[in-house]
């Protein structure tokens, strides 16, 4: 064969090769990343959840509640009982400042109708360069418009290079099998409620039938914020422009704003201690918000440690999702920091 006619060819198989494979991810979107929506995502799509839940409440919140899935088990409903106000949670997935920033744009842009609290729990390791956006947040066609000033371009166009990723190419045909097969598990094993309040099945059950391998969990949570806090040396700049973006909007239109650090489970916070820079960023962070609450008027507590709200670590279903008893601690402790109760129903 000749060498022209030869290269031609291999460049037409390689070429049809990596179309077929960005067809394949594109269409079975194992991560959620691209919206077709023909297979179920191997993923949570708690963001698109979200804003449906949101569309679907009686009348708009007046309070939010917003996060990482470390503040899904803080309860509106008890929140309500504090303050007076109507809650909801709309904390998502590993959420980042960019997340919060959307999710108040949108829900704002929705009903003409700002909220008048927000309580707000920030991931320390969320102000990691090395965190990137959640492609979740880029592919959603709600909230990714909201980002267009905040977010770089070539930030909003990476997940098309992972269309040719080979750990997306092995989860495409993941998920493929398992929609051949029906391989679905009967019951989700976990759910949000109307008000966004998660409900763990499967992990419930398991508690309160005393099955439950919290050692496997906690395990998880090491490998995984180890990985996280790996080459963290620094805020990052562009999250901490994000949250005062908030921040100032929050002031500015005289919304009240609570600020957190989210709590980790005594065990998988002294393994975080000793193999990485948390304690670093820790006090790099709790001085960063110290000082911008004196600027934009909201009020921070620092949770990082359980014994700031006397928490319980018997109280968690792995090294960072507290159960009921531990949040509303916490929301406890918020509350007493800013307005009183009769303050917040005042019209």
């Amino acid at each position: 064969m000749p060498a022209k006619r030869f290269c031609t060819l291999f460049l037409g198989i390689t070429t049809a090769a990596f179309v077929g494979i960005a067809m394949l991810n594109f269409l079975v979107d194992p991560y959620a990343q691209y919206s077709p929506e023909m297979l179920r995502p191997l993923v949570q799509t708690s963001r698109a959840e979200k804003v449906a839940l949101f569309h679907n409440l009686p009348e708009p919140p007046e309070g939010l509640i917003l996060g990482s899935s470390r503040v899904l088990k803080f309860e509106p409903d008890y929140l309500h009982e504090k303050t007076g106000l109507r809650f909801f949670n709309a904390g998502v997935n590993y959420a980042k400042s960019e997340d919060h920033l959307a999710l108040v744009r949108y829900f704002e842009n929705q009903d003409h109708v700002r909220p008048r609290m927000i309580v707000l729990g920030l991931d320390l390791s969320s102000f990691s360069d090395g965190n990137p956006i959640d492609a979740r947040l880029l592919s959603d066609p709600c909230l990714s418009p909201q980002l267009r000033d905040v977010v770089p371009l070539e930030q909003r166009v990476h997940r098309w290079k992972e269309l040719l990723s080979w750990q997306q190419t092995k989860n495409s045909i993941k998920s493929l099998k398992l929609a051949v097969t029906q391989s679905y598990p009967q019951q989700d094993a976990e759910s949000f409620r109307p008000d966004g309040l998660l409900v763990y099945h499967e992990r419930e059950a398991q508690l309160s039938q005393g099955t439950y391998d919290f050692n496997a969990a906690l395990a998880y949570n090491r490998n995984e914020y180890q990985q996280l806090y790996q080459g963290f040396d620094r805020l990052s700049l562009s999250r901490c422009e994000r949250f005062e973006r908030l921040a100032e909007h929050c002031r500015q239109q005289q919304i009240t704003l609570y600020v957190f650090l989210t709590p980790m489970h005594p065990d998988l916070l002294e393994y975080i201690r000793d193999c990485s820079t948390f304690d670093q960023r820790r006090t790099q962070m709790v001085r960063y918000l110290e000082i911008a609450a004196g600027r934009y008027g909201y009020s921070f507590v620092d949770f990082s440690d359980i014994r700031s709200f006397q928490g319980s670590p018997e109280l968690f279903v792995d090294g960072i999702h507290p159960l009921e008893p531990n949040t509303r601690r916490m929301i406890d402790i918020l509350v007493q920091t800013g307005p009183k109760k009769h303050q917040y129903a005042v019209q």
